[in-house]
């Protein structure tokens, strides 16, 4: 099956109210410049109790923007084990001034939370750019600062999706120059 269009078209596939508000979250911030193209070799729904939805997708796109941060192009595997989690493995970003690789794993089950990995950025990325994208609150905590270039970030963290986010972040920043 192949479709072109937002991800978010999966979500009346998620039954619970609360999952779906989840599943709209992930989605929401995600500008689409050109309709991304999804493939998904597989599709499984079981009726319940409980129910299952299993999926996989191949997202390519074109122009896509995540708050405020920008990619060329992006190519994503979007694994989808509802009602417990959505994993977003690996993904690939190019910027045209370099590359940001990562995952993303929203745990459904219990407290939903999300976890990612930021493997490494390649190239002239601007670190505080990549790190407001993760949380918008960075931009009054991290002054103005140039970077030298390159410039390579690696970051983890977690991030509870509701109530009080909680965000954790933990990472290291490589620059030949401040």
């Amino acid at each position: 099956l192949v479709l072109t269009g937002n991800p978010a078209v999966a979500t009346p596939f998620v039954i619970s109210p609360e999952a779906q508000d989840i599943y709209r979250q992930i989605w929401s911030p995600v500008q689409w410049g050109k309709r991304p193209v999804l493939r998904m070799p597989s599709l499984v729904y079981r009726d319940g109790p409980p129910w299952n939805l299993t999926l996989t997708a191949h997202l390519d796109a074109e122009d896509v923007t995540f708050r405020g941060f920008t990619a060329e192009t992006l190519k994503v595997v979007v694994t989808l084990d509802l009602p417990k989690s959505v994993r977003v493995e690996p993904i690939t970003l190019n910027t045209g001034s370099g590359d940001v690789v990562g995952d993303l794993v929203f745990s459904l089950d219990g407290v939903p939370r999300c976890c990612f990995n930021l493997d490494g950025t390649e190239g002239n990325l601007d670190p505080k750019e990549l790190l407001c994208a993760i949380d918008e609150s960075f931009a009054d905590a991290i002054p103005e600062i140039s970077f030298g270039k390159p410039t390579r970030l690696t970051l983890n963290g977690e991030s509870y999706l509701s109530g009080d986010p909680r965000l954790t972040v933990k990472g290291t920043l490589k620059t030949p120059e401040i």
